[in-house]
């Protein structure tokens, strides 16, 4: 279903969350084959690496000439950055922008990131503040949003206080990450709710992964509250070296199938997709 105007924006992981936490890293080539398989299939936003060491993740160590390679014209294409290396890297690129994520928990982010979540949200709002000054935009996210795999059930006050941080470093898009996958729909609308009320106007977003197959009911109770930002990665591939037990994210076809039966507008093709998804199968050698 073509929609000039979708209703509903679709951002695409495959490339980087997607991919990070495979054993085989795919070429830069096969990456670019991917990213243009996507954008043929109707997604126009998609998350293409990483601006982060080499021997952390590895699988991502080839971003730069990703960057290098991609078509721009009509595209919106962002890579995550943890610090000011990342920031001075992607900021000298052609990219749309930046995915900033900061974690719900202090645990977490000490795992994920390397500091206390007081010093990681200090971080993120400096790196917010200077890619919009860059003329760049920004993909802000809460990590853990629901269930941190160290400190357990994380409330919805303390996600919000989160949110509050983004905010005022001047994000206009929030999404709320289940990054454990094991989040239920109750919890996802208590928070999305608890968010709506404190900050109306803010765009904010979804993005599940499936641990326990309750991302795609998480991301219709989403969008029946009015949700229209959702993550996917094709093929279902996918999962977080610093989150013990997460699985991948949701399938961008299972995504596609439920915006079709809920009657969202959107720009998703299912055979270029579908061809997308058997591309990134060959590549992986039948692991997704």
């Amino acid at each position: 279903m073509l929609s000039l105007q979708p209703e509903v924006h679709v951002h695409e992981v495959a490339p980087r969350d997607g991919l990070q936490n495979e054993s085989i890293s795919l070429s830069v080539d096969d990456k670019l084959e991917l990213i243009s398989r996507l954008n043929s299939g109707g997604v126009n936003s998609v998350e293409v690496g990483s601006f982060v060491r080499a021997d952390v993740i590895p699988q991502l160590a080839n971003t730069g000439e990703v960057v290098d390679g991609l078509n721009v014209s009509d595209n919106y294409y962002y890579a995550l950055i943890l610090n000011q290396r990342g920031f001075e890297k992607m900021v000298a690129t052609t990219l749309t922008g930046a995915t900033i994520v900061v974690s719900a928990t202090d645990e977490h982010s000490r795992a994920n990131a390397g500091v206390g979540l007081e010093n990681a949200q200090r971080l993120a709002g400096d790196l917010i503040r200077s890619t919009i000054a860059a003329g760049k935009q920004v993909r802000a996210y809460v990590a853990m949003a629901f269930v941190c795999p160290f400190a357990g059930q994380v409330t919805p006050e303390n996600a919000l206080k989160v949110v509050d941080g983004l905010v005022a470093a001047g994000a206009r898009l929030v999404v709320l990450a289940d990054t454990l996958g094991v989040a239920q729909p109750g919890q996802v609308a208590e928070i999305i709710n608890l968010v709506k009320k404190k900050y109306p106007s803010l765009e904010l977003g979804l993005h599940m992964h499936d641990t326990e197959g309750r991302a795609i009911e998480n991301c219709r109770k989403g969008y029946q509250l009015g949700v229209r930002h959702f993550d996917a990665a094709i093929g279902g591939c996918g999962g977080c070296p610093f989150a013990p037990g997460a699985a991948g994210n949701l399938d961008t076809l299972e995504l596609l199938a439920m915006l079709d039966e809920v009657g969202a507008a959107h720009s998703l093709q299912l055979a270029e997709l579908s061809s997308a998804a058997d591309f990134l199968a060959e590549r992986l050698a039948g692991r997704i």
